[in-house]
């Protein structure tokens, strides 16, 4: 993370899981930083409207 912030390279950031959706494939000119097991938590959840900040390691099970 340091490197690239340094230099200046965008980071595409991914939690965990099988990204079977591409959604974590970076950019040209960007890199993709695998950090499994440690953005693991729920920042905050609204169960009446359905709505939740997490972290990018956070399963959807445990959402549910």
């Amino acid at each position: 993370m340091a490197l690239c912030y340094g230099s200046g390279l965008p980071i595409t950031v991914r939690g965990r899981g099988a990204n079977l959706s591409g959604a974590t494939i970076p950019g040209p000119g960007c890199a993709a930083v695998i950090l499994d097991g440690l953005l693991n938590r729920n920042t905050e959840v609204k169960d009446r409207v359905l709505y939740a900040v997490a972290e990018p390691g956070v399963a959807t099970a445990r959402l549910a």
